[in-house]
């Protein structure tokens, strides 16, 4: 989770919202991305979806994806389409989170969740972001 806050600072430096997600198996570093929306002028590129974008195949031990914001619907279709079931996150989102934020969605598509991890950094760069946003 501490490299996919890293990420999510990358985001920030360059303005986006800032989110980061890495994706690991057996131990290994497989993907990292963050959002990069602003930069594509697209909501495609959300920190989960950029890193699935650089997986290759669908051929995982175990994937993990670390990410500091719960997904959205777009990205939680993406993850368990890849083969992705194991999620982690850190932030809670009150508006979009399908993996207990909004709806969970976590029983029905049979994902594993682990909520809640470094919460209290990830909430604290987003809520970082915005607050300087409004401050514009």
């Amino acid at each position: 989770m501490r490299l996919a806050l890293e990420a999510a600072k990358k985001a920030f430096e360059k303005g986006e919202v800032p989110v980061g997600a890495v994706i690991v198996d057996s131990g290994e570093i497989i993907a990292e991305g963050c959002n990069s929306c602003e930069e594509h002028m697209s909501q495609l590129y959300h920190a989960e979806m950029v890193a699935l974008a650089q997986l290759e195949s669908k051929n995982f031990l175990d994937p993990v994806l670390y990410c500091t914001h719960e997904p959205c619907p777009m990205c939680l279709g993406a993850i368990v389409e890849k083969g992705i079931k194991k999620i982690v996150y850190g932030a809670s989102e009150p508006r979009w989170g399908c993996l207990g934020g909004v709806v969970d969605l976590s029983q029905i598509l049979q994902v594993e969740v682990t909520p809640h991890v470094l919460e209290e950094e990830c909430r604290e760069i987003i809520q970082k972001f915005f607050k300087l946003r409004r401050q514009r």
